[in-house]
């Protein structure tokens, strides 16, 4: 006998509630749950899903924790009705978005000039991210400077211009979501050339 009506009652970054119907004649409800799509970056095949035991529930209501933000989860239940399990209810869950808990990556100075520094970097690693990377931000220092801070971009690749021949320049960059930004990246230094250096 199928469990029917299953509802997501309650959806948060690491924890949703998951309601059913009960029925009448059960004894107990078998509650598993799999990660099916994880921060919205690496798709698992069903094929290859894991499900983790979550509960044998006497209610039909319950909280499953630890769950990975901006991630997608199948939710299965079953009733255990005269000795056997009836075929299992599914629910698709999605968490909601943090902000990134990992900075970005790759970050490497791909071109000098004598008055330019181009940098590249990559997005925080995948269940760094939070939620969908929207922009970047960047700052710059030198020795006789503080961090100067950009505006947002949204690509993966800056060239920064007007700057002092044969200085030492520090980079970072930081990722944003729809919630926020994460923590900065390691800093690069690099050095611009010397006037008339090729």
């Amino acid at each position: 006998m199928l469990v029917c009506s299953t509802t997501q009652r309650a959806v948060y970054s690491t924890n949703v509630t998951v309601t059913w119907s009960p029925l009448p004649c059960a004894d107990h409800y078998d509650v598993e749950y799999a990660l099916s799509h994880k921060d919205g970056c690496e798709q698992i095949n069903s094929l290859m899903y894991i499900y983790d035991q979550h509960c044998t529930c006497q209610e039909s209501q319950t909280t499953i924790n630890g769950l990975i933000p901006n991630s997608q989860y199948v939710v299965q239940i079953k009733a255990y009705v005269s000795s056997a399990y009836g075929p299992p209810a599914t629910t698709q869950i999605t968490t909601t978005s943090i902000a990134p808990t990992g900075p970005p990556t790759m970050v490497t100075t791909e071109a000098t000039g004598q008055r330019n520094l181009t940098f590249t970097w990559g997005p925080p690693s995948c269940g760094d991210r939070g939620g969908i990377i929207t922009e970047y931000v960047y700052e710059l220092s030198n020795p006789n400077t503080g961090w100067n801070t950009s505006a947002p971009v949204s690509v993966e690749k800056v060239t920064i211009n007007e700057l002092l021949p044969f200085t030492n320049y520090t980079f970072r960059v930081t990722a944003k979501n729809s919630v926020g930004n994460g923590p900065f990246s390691e800093a690069v230094t690099a050095r611009t050339l010397e006037a008339g250096e090729v």
